[in-house]
């Protein structure tokens, strides 16, 4: 069940994956975004992986003591709600960005009368790393065009789950417990 803004997007919520990287990235590597894919001009927003192993946005690369490694399974939280978004990498705090509300002076003043037809629309403010309930993107790439097949990242991903909710640090913690606790014991049952 979720709660939608008025944008019809999810503006509070908890991103959980589980991912392997064979080596770290050598330039930013885009973790996911929540929207379609952007307009012409348009910059679309990522959390991403940076080169130090860090999970962050916004240039925000994150802690070298919680950071995704090379060759070993991670597990990779995203916390967001109004006016934050954290990232935590293996249940340690890894980013906190600060997020500020669109500035509503940017979008241009719509004209009224017989030059309503003629004059640019205004821009729909957007906020950032809020959800499209029908799009996700997850790894995307500005390089693969419809149909391509996506450059090789030597990435592995064996988890991904989505809640209308910001956990809080102890919920973080819990989860995750939960979940690597789960996994532990599928591949113990499906080794045997």
């Amino acid at each position: 069940r979720y709660m939608l803004g008025e944008d019809g997007r999810l503006h509070t919520y908890t991103a959980v994956l589980a991912m392997r990287l064979d080596a770290l990235p050598a330039l930013p590597l885009p973790l996911f975004n929540g929207g379609a894919p952007a307009e012409k001009d348009e910059k679309t927003e990522h959390v991403q992986v940076y080169k130090n192993g860090g999970v962050g946005a916004l240039n925000d690369m994150g802690t070298a003591e919680a950071a995704v490694r090379a060759e070993r399974w991670a597990w990779v939280v995203v916390t967001r709600k109004p006016n934050e978004l954290r990232t935590y990498v293996n249940g340690k705090l890894c980013a906190s960005v600060k997020l500020e509300k669109p500035d509503k002076g940017a979008a241009p003043k719509p004209a009224k009368g017989k030059d309503a037809d003629a004059a640019p629309k205004a821009a729909a403010l957007r906020e950032r790393f809020v959800l499209d309930p029908a799009y996700l993107a997850l790894f995307p790439t500005a390089e693969a065009g419809e149909g391509d097949a996506p450059p090789e990242r030597g990435l592995s991903v064996k988890y991904v789950h989505v809640v209308a909710e910001a956990w809080k640090p102890s919920q973080v913690a819990e989860e995750l417990f939960k979940l690597r606790s789960a996994d532990e014991e599928a591949d113990v049952l499906q080794e045997a």
